[in-house]
């Protein structure tokens, strides 16, 4: 337990500023005074009777669970925090150590071979080979860091030699790190690590996340290293590795949905993404909620008293108090590994209780949330004035000082501890949920997602536009669109709270309001009442002998036009209950509940039963009149007449639209590009045709022949073809094709199939493959002109994406080579700068569709790095015209396009050559 102390003499250098001291040993003495009360000898609650000898797993399981009560004094903290508890008590670090736990589970083996010293040291070595591009053993260990000067494989050794229970999980990661991360961020990485591997416990901790938090990046992103890892299952029961409350939302499955794993357009995989992004999110955004709500405010007290020693240890010793008080009262996990037995009491003081509320309100305002108090100016002119007492270094609360974390957060939650102590501990807690309320929490959260500010949130609007279609039909949205629900406005600038919040509680990531919760129950009790009368019918309707189901069955397609017929007629279904959940048939029968919520007057009731009487009447005719019409058509064939009641079941059957199901006179076969079986039953009526706007067929989702889509690859490749046979084509022309082929992958944006297979059917036309195969043996300037166009190709052949003929992808292959090649020269072939500003755009623009669209950004990436070294080289080459080249290069690109390549592509800003080069020195 820690223990209260009246310690004047730990007070900072510096005057106690009027009534300080009083303050100081006021709350002091009510501290120490409140410790009358014996302490429980068996755990209570939250509580551990010996928190001496509990291990971090143990603390883990009961302070994430939501089997024990949050202590009083901080209900009302947790009842702010707006965000699902399974969220907030999951982070993507511990999930890390989860998936590769799971992995050594099933394969005993691995966890053998990680276990071993060698194992370890030819990891070692081969990460830093591949990193610096070293040929041989002797040069790897002879490497050094050159930003802190020491050898990269002894540090990491030494790291290694202090993890105990961790060392195979660290070898696991820098396997995975060393096979499948780019080699170019491997330097920046190594370093980081060497910065923390030499100094404590809690900086150790945070170079051990570092990359086993990287490692389940690349499982969860990269195809190749996901096929090494199964999916989580719950941990091991040993060391640090044991999580509770993460068995359901927190523990994600490996492999990305936006790198084509899952197909965003089904909701198991959309739900599954969303969640994916979103905890990607949650992650960062917790970060940022712990800076403005500790790190920083403590930071700044500590530099306001000119004290660099303290300000320089929150983050790495301070912040493990915050944190374990964070998880023991509200069940909040940090996104990163928390070092509870950490003895270092440096970086704590009770902050809030030194600066006025002045000081509060300025962390708390929405343009200062998660910047570093350097950078918010009302701090820097106002400092003098916010401060009101120097308070204690490593007490917290003032008059309390604990000797490790989980003291503190045990203390939190023991009702024996000084109230005043949860009181003031409450205070520190009400501040960090202030960040997670419902607003300023889910305008963030949606607003940067559906954007897809970052690639990790790749792939959000697509899904997110999936989970729409369901939520529309069971909430009654009557919106076509999410973002049209969610904003007021027509130019999406004012987002509709209740709505927005609404949508992202039915996705399961907030907390559902009480409102939102009662009418969700009322339409699941109305559901389940009509669905117990079509049951009922169904069962009546076989006993009668009738077919329940019609030929070919209409339910994946009745979902689409959302219709109050279609839906009875799904519900009407007598084998409904044999056939596996969909989006369709789940939506359809929803909205069916949602017309049936509220009971209709007798009349009506009466009228539905009759149409659902005549529509089995109808579908049970079908089969009959399919039957009579084959035995006409053979009477026919051999001189039999048939009879006037076999013409007019032939003519009735033909004239029922299966999406409507209404007599209609222009029923018409969809047109689809590469049909697969029997399609001859894939019908519309021209009203339902001209209410379909998707681009797929409802009942087999293969691609439509739609005429947009076909003029558009024709116009394409005759663009191509014609621009190729002149002599000298204008490169603006040719550039532009890059331009309508983005405009094209937008509009595309909710169906990456279509995009697929437009692209393939371009890749593989004739004409386009012989003009590209001319262009290649001519070495002609329009290869280079319309390389953003050629690059995008070549991605989604490369990275899987498409499955194009081996001839056409080798074609394309060769193409790209052929282009850069003047580019990659040594020395480069002397040409306009405005070349090689277009060439690094016409680069960046591809990586940027596949970055928006969710697909495997890969080949992409390596792309936009070997033009961007390309044109730095050929800057470098001509030194005397520097100047004048660096002018044409950047006029040719596009600044937000660079600005966002910087992360993404390069690592950060820093190692950004193109930044460097040409926009760093302004």
């Amino acid at each position: 337990m820690g223990q209260c102390a009246l310690a004047a003499t730990d007070t900072p250098g510096g005057q106690v500023p009027t009534g300080g001291a009083r303050r100081e040993a006021g709350a002091a003495q009510a501290m120490a005074s409140a410790h009358d009360s014996p302490l429980p000898a068996e755990n209570v609650g939250r509580f551990f009777a010996d928190i001496t000898r509990t291990r971090s797993f143990e603390l883990r399981a009961k302070w994430s669970g939501t089997a024990e009560p949050i202590p009083a004094e901080f209900a009302a903290a947790s009842a702010k925090i707006c965000v699902e508890p399974a969220f907030m008590a999951s982070t993507r670090a511990l999930t890390s150590l989860q998936a590769i736990e799971a992995r050594f589970r099933r394969d005993p083996a691995l966890h053998r071979r990680m276990s071993d010293r060698r194992t370890f040291e030819r990891t070692v070595v081969m990460v830093v080979m591949r990193a610096y591009g070293l040929a041989d053993e002797a040069s790897a260990l002879a490497q050094r860091d050159l930003l802190h000067d020491c050898l990269i494989c002894e540090r990491i050794g030494s790291l290694h030699a202090q993890l105990e229970w961790r060392q195979p999980y660290l070898t696991y990661a820098l396997e995975l790190i060393g096979s499948f991360d780019d080699a170019d961020a491997l330097p920046a990485k190594l370093s980081e690590v060497c910065d923390r591997a030499e100094r404590c416990s809690s900086a150790k901790r945070h170079a051990f996340s570092l990359l086993v938090s990287r490692a389940y990046e690349l499982l969860d992103r990269d195809p190749a290293a996901a096929t090494e890892a199964p999916a989580a299952e719950p941990p091991l029961a040993h060391g640090d590795v044991g999580v509770g409350g993460m068995g359901g939302v927190g523990a994600f499955a490996v492999g990305s949905s936006a790198d084509g794993d899952g197909d965003l357009s089904t909701l198991p995989d959309a739900r599954a993404h969303v969640q994916r992004v979103f905890a990607e999110f949650l992650d960062e955004y917790k970060e940022r909620a712990i800076a403005s709500s500790f790190t920083e405010p403590v930071r700044f007290y500590f530099d306001t008293l000119g004290d660099t020693f303290g300000r320089d240890h929150v983050t790495v010793h301070g912040v493990n108090w915050f944190l374990a008080m964070l998880h023991a009262t509200l069940g909040v996990q940090a996104p990163f590994l928390v070092d509870y037995e950490d003895r270092h009491v440096l970086g704590i003081a009770d902050v809030w209780a030194a600066f006025s509320e002045e000081a509060w309100a300025v962390f708390a305002q929405p343009e200062n949330f998660g910047r570093h108090f350097g950078g918010i100016r009302a701090l820097r002119e106002r400092r003098a004035d916010m401060l009101v007492a120097v308070v204690p270094s490593g007490q917290l609360p003032r008059g309390n000082r604990t000797t490790a974390p989980k003291q503190l957060a045990n203390m939190a939650v023991s009702v024996h501890s000084p109230r005043l102590l949860r009181l003031t501990l409450a205070r520190y807690a009400d501040r960090f949920a202030h960040f997670f309320a419902l607003d300023p929490f889910a305008r963030r959260c949606f607003e940067a997602l559906w954007s897809e500010q970052k690639p990790e949130y790749a792939g959000f609007r697509a899904a997110a536009t999936t989970l729409y279609i369901a939520y529309r039909a069971e909430c009654g949205a009557v919106e076509a669109t999410l973002v049209e629900h969610v904003y007021e406005d027509e130019y999406y600038t004012h987002l509709r709270l209740d709505r927005t919040a609404a949508f992202l509680a039915w996705a399961g990531l907030l907390r559902p309001s009480a409102a939102f919760a009662e009418e969700r129950a009322r339409r699941a009790r109305a559901a389940d009442a009509i669905a117990a009368v079509a049951r009922g019918r169904a069962a009546r309707q076989r006993a009668r002998r009738l077919p329940a189901r019609c030929a070919p069955r209409p339910a994946d397609a009745l979902f689409a036009l959302h219709t109050p017929t279609a839906a009875r007629a799904v519900l009407a279904d007598a084998t409904l209950a044999d056939l596996p959940p969909t989006a369709e048939r789940v939506g359809a029968a929803v909205r069916l509940a949602r017309d049936g919520a509220v009971a209709p007057p007798r009349e009506q009731r009466e009228q539905r039963e009759l149409e659902l009487v005549q529509l089995s009447a109808r579908c049970a005719e079908r089969p009959a009149a399919a039957t009579a019409t084959g035995r006409a058509s053979d009477g026919a064939a051999s001189g039999a007449p048939s009879t006037a009641r076999d013409t007019s079941i032939r003519a009735s059957n033909a004239q029922l639209c299966p999406i409507c199901c209404e007599q209609r006179s222009d029923i018409e076969q969809l047109p689809h590009w590469h049909a697969s079986g029997d399609v001859s039953g894939h019908v519309m009526c021209a009203a339902c045709r001209a209410q379909y706007t998707a681009n797929t067929c409802p009942f087999c989702k293969d691609v439509l022949a739609k005429d947009e889509l076909l003029t558009h690859i024709s116009a394409f490749i005759d663009s191509v073809s014609a621009r190729a046979r002149v002599a000298d084509p204008d490169p603006n022309e040719l550039a532009a094709l890059l331009e309508r082929w983005q405009t094209f992958e937008m509009e595309l944006d909710s169906q990456p199939s279509v995009l697929r297979r437009v692209t393939r059917l371009i890749v593989e036309d004739p004409a386009f493959s012989m003009r590209l195969a001319h262009g290649v043996q001519v070495r002609a300037s329009w290869l280079r002109d319309t390389a953003g166009v050629l690059f995008r190709f070549h991605a989604l052949c490369a990275d899987g994406e498409m499955e194009a003929a081996p001839m056409s992808a080798a074609l394309l292959a060769e193409s790209v080579e052929r282009l850069l090649e003047p580019f990659e020269r040594d020395p480069p072939a002397p040409m306009h700068g405005h070349f090689y500003g277009a060439l690094y755009t016409q680069a960046l623009v591809p990586w940027l569709c596949a970055w928006r669209s969710g697909t495997s950004t890969r080949t992409a990436v390596q792309l936009v790095r070997r033009v961007g070294v390309a044109i730095v080289r050929a800057q470098h080459a001509y030194g005397p015209t520097r100047r004048e080249l660096r002018g044409y290069v950047r006029a040719r690109m596009h600044l937000e396009y660079v600005q966002l390549a910087h992360t993404p592509v390069w690592g950060r800003q820093e190692l950004d050559v193109v930044w460097q080069a040409f926009y760093a020195h302004d």
